[in-house]
C-alpha cells in the first residue's frame, strides 16, 4: 500500500469515527453532549493533518478512537446502573408483600404508601445513591472515608442483609418448584398437581408440621430447587461486572413484559372489576415498613451500585426514576393479582380479604394457584406469574451476593484470592438450612 492509499483509508477510517460520534450524539445528556462536540473538533483537527502530517494523524486518529470508546462506556454505564438498581429495588417486595398489604388494609393503603415513598423512600435512595457516587467504594469505605468512627455501618449492613437473603431464597425456591409444574403441565398438556388436591400438595412443598419447630434432614425436591437457584446467582457473582449487566437488563426487563401479559389476560377475567375496586378503594406505619423493605436501603447495595457510575451522575435523576418504577411496578403487580382474584370471589362468593387470609404466602402459592381451573390455559398464567416471581428474585439475590463480595474484596483484597468463591460457598451452606422440615402451627391451622 502507498502513500495515497494510506491516506484514504486513513480518511475512510475518520469518517466512520465522525458516523460513530453522530450515534452518540443522540443522547441529550449533557455529559454526553460535551463529549461529541469535542469530538467533532478533533475530528476536523483529524482532517486537516491526514494532508500535512499523516504519521501525525494516524497517532491522533488512536486517542480519538480511546476517546470514543470512553463516551460509549460511560453512555452504557449510566443505563446499567440504573437498570441495575431497577433490578434490586423491585422484588419479592413489590410481587408478593405490596398485595398482602393491601388485602390486610384495603385499597386506601396505596395513598399513605405514595406518601412515603415521596418523603421517605425517595430521600433514602437519594442519600444511598449519592454516598456510594461520591465515594466509589462499597458501604464499608464509603463510612470510613466520611467519618472513621462509623465504619462498622458498613458489615452492620452485611449482617442484617442474611436473614433476608435467606427469606428471598426460600421464596425463590418455592417459586422454582410451583413454576417448575406449571411449565411441565403446559408441555405434557396434564393438570397441575394442585388442581385437585391443593391442600395435600401445599404441605408437600412447605412441608408443614404438627409442631412448632422441627428439624430434620434436607428435602430432595426442595435441595434440587436450592441448587437450580445456587447455580444461577453463583454464575452471576463469578462473572465480570459487564455480564452481569447483561444478565441485569435481561431479568430486570422481563418480569414488565410478564406483568403486562398477565394484566391483560386478567383484565379479561370475568369479576376483574371487583378485584380493581378493591385495590382502589394504623395504615401510615404499614406504607412506610412497606416502602423500606421494598428500597433495601438498609443492606448497602445501592452504595455499591452507585460507585460504579461516574462521578457526576445525575443521581437525584436515577433516584426519582427508581422511585417512581418501584411505585408503578407496584401498582402493576396488584391490579395483576387483584384481577384474577376478582374472578375467585364471584365464583367463591366470598370477599376477597376473606379469600386471601392477609397473607402475603398464603395469596401467593395458594390462593392463586387454586384458580387454575376456573380459567383456560391455567398452567400457561401460572408458568408466567411464577417466572415473574424467579427473575425478580434471582436479580435481587445476584446483586446483593456480588455487594457483599465487592465488600470482602475491598477489605480483605490481599487476604483472598477469590472472594465470590467464598461468599457463594458460605451462602449455599446457610442456605442448605431452609430445605429442612420446619413446622409452622400458624399456617397449618389456616389450612
Amino acid at each position: 500500500m502507498d502513500g495515497s492509499e494510506w491516506k484514504a483509508a486513513l480518511r475512510l477510517q475518520i469518517e466512520a469515527l465522525a458516523r460513530r460520534n453522530d450515534l452518540h450524539r443522540r443522547c441529550n445528556r449533557d455529559s454526553i453532549r460535551s463529549r461529541t462536540a469535542e469530538m467533532d473538533i478533533r475530528i476536523v483537527k483529524l482532517r486537516e493533518l491526514v494532508a500535512s502530517d499523516a504519521n501525525y494523524a494516524a497517532q491522533f486518529y488512536l486517542e480519538c478512537v480511546c476517546h470514543a470508546d470512553e463516551t460509549e462506556r460511560i453512555l452504557n454505564r449510566s443505563t446499567d446502573m440504573s437498570l441495575t438498581c431497577l433490578g434490586f429495588i423491585v422484588g419479592i417486595g413489590n410481587m408478593m408483600r405490596f398485595p398482602g398489604k393491601i388485602c390486610e388494609y384495603g385499597g386506601i393503603f396505596f395513598l399513605p404508601y405514595i406518601f412515603c415513598q415521596i418523603f421517605i423512600g425517595f430521600p433514602m435512595v437519594y442519600l444511598h445513591l449519592c454516598i456510594g457516587q461520591y465515594a466509589g467504594q462499597t458501604a464499608d469505605i464509603a463510612f470510613q472515608r466520611l467519618m472513621p468512627i462509623t465504619c462498622g455501618l458498613g458489615w452492620a449492613f452485611v449482617f442484617a442483609a442474611i436473614p433476608v437473603i435467606i427469606y428471598h431464597n426460600t421464596i425463590l425456591v418455592w417459586s422454582l418448584q410451583y413454576l417448575w409444574y406449571s411449565v411441565l403441565s403446559v408441555m405434557i398438556n396434564e393438570d397441575l398437581p394442585w388442581e385437585n388436591r391443593l391442600l395435600e400438595f401445599r404441605f408437600r412443598i412447605f412441608h408443614l408440621l404438627n409442631s412448632f419447630l422441627i428439624l430434620t434432614l434436607p428435602q430432595r425436591h426442595i435441595v434440587l430447587a436450592l441448587t437450580a437457584a445456587w447455580l444461577l446467582v453463583f454464575a452471576g457473582v463469578c462473572r465480570s461486572t459487564t455480564w452481569m449487566a447483561w444478565a441485569t437488563r435481561i431479568t430486570a426487563t422481563i418480569p414488565y413484559l410478564m406483568l403486562f401479559i398477565l394484566l391483560v389476560r386478567g383484565l379479561s377475567l370475568p369479576g376483574a372489576g371487583v378485584g380493581l375496586t378493591f385495590l382502589f378503594s394504623s395504615m401510615w406505619a404499614a406504607a412506610a415498613e412497606q416502602v423500606l423493605f421494598e428500597i433495601s436501603v438498609g443492606t448497602g447495595a445501592l452504595f455499591s451500585i452507585a460507585a460504579y457510575s461516574r462521578f457526576r451522575n445525575n443521581v437525584y435523576r436515577d433516584a426519582a426514576l427508581l422511585i417512581t418504577m418501584n411505585v408503578l411496578t407496584s401498582l402493576l403487580v396488584g391490579m395483576v393479582l387483584f384481577s384474577f382474584l376478582g374472578l375467585l370471589s364471584i365464583s367463591s362468593e366470598i370477599h376477597i380479604n376473606k379469600n386471601s387470609g392477609n397473607d402475603p404466602f398464603y395469596m401467593v402459592f395458594t390462593v392463586i394457584p387454586s384458580m387454575t381451573k376456573l380459567m383456560r390455559w391455567g398452567p400457561l398464567w401460572m408458568s408466567i406469574l411464577f417466572a415473574t416471581i424467579v427473575f425478580t428474585g434471582l436479580v435481587w439475590d445476584t446483586i446483593t451476593h456480588a455487594w457483599s463480595e465487592d465488600q470482602i474484596s475491598d477489605r480483605y483484597s490481599s487476604r483472598s484470592t477469590k472472594p465470590s468463591l467464598k461468599v457463594a460457598d458460605s451462602s449455599g451452606k446457610v442456605k442448605v438450612l431452609t430445605c429442612t422440615l420446619v413446622g409452622h402451627r400458624k399456617s397449618l391451622q389456616r389450612l
